[in-house]
């Protein structure tokens, strides 16, 4: 178990804890698995999970956006303890990081902000718990050859990703004849990753210079085009 710790302005606001093989959702929402009551803060703004010892963070389409050491994420991201979060208006720190003045500091209410809470640990049960599915998924990438993608790499953990011009896609590709949703790729327990194109007039989805009628499961080193983007699964 970690405990992290939501501060601003260098004042801690609430701290909470998440444990092994927990994806916690932080937001202004009463759905949110952390509450930040503050309309700089999205009503689900961020997650952040801890896997195998390891931390992902992932922007949840957040009106004021995700930073992390001052680059804005659009996508899942490993993060670090070292790292500088800053969700909104606010920072995000595991709770060893935190100072002496900025501990100090947590009995102080944040300046013209309207918190439900000040300087209390949560132990928030997390109703984004991972699944076995995800925890044991192989973490395979797929990384941008040809053509323009954001973000260039994406790492695959297990769970259902989406590829294609809108911008809400896991992976944002550009270009005339690219679809809002071209193919998702969909992790199966036993199986593997498989590739799903999306059916559309103006969309056509190849392996390895083989057309994809509905669905083909990807093997290392398969290289994945859609109009002129290449995209590489390893």
């Amino acid at each position: 178990m970690a405990e992290w710790a939501i501060l601003s302005k260098n004042r801690v606001i609430k701290r909470f804890n998440i444990e092994e093989g927990q994806c916690l959702a932080i937001g202004r929402g009463d759905n949110a698995d952390v509450i930040v009551n503050n309309s700089s803060v999205s009503r689900k703004h961020v997650s952040l999970e801890l896997n195998k010892g390891f931390y992902y963070l992932s922007d949840l389409n957040s009106m004021n956006g995700t930073r992390v050491n001052g680059e804005k994420i659009n996508s899942e991201r490993q993060v670090f303890e070292s790292d500088n979060i800053s969700i909104g208006k606010f920072d995000l720190k595991i709770s060893k990081r935190l100072t002496d003045d900025e501990v100090e500091a947590g009995s102080v209410a944040a300046d013209g902000m309207n918190m439900e809470s000040h300087n209390q640990t949560l132990y928030v049960t997390g109703i984004h718990k991972s699944g076995k599915k995800e925890t044991t998924a192989p973490k395979n990438r797929l990384s941008v050859l040809q053509g323009y993608g954001t973000p260039a790499k994406l790492i695959l953990r297990g769970k259902t990703i989406t590829v294609g011009k809108d911008p809400s896609a896991n992976l944002v590709l550009t270009g005339a004849l690219t679809a809002k949703c071209a193919f998702t790729i969909e992790y199966r327990s036993n199986d593997g990753y498989f590739v799903i194109a999306r059916q559309g007039m103006f969309n056509k989805v190849m392996v390895n210079g083989r057309t994809v009628d509905k669905e083909k499961r990807l093997k290392p080193m398969d290289v994945i085009e859609v109009g002129k983007t290449k995209i590489r699964f390893s």
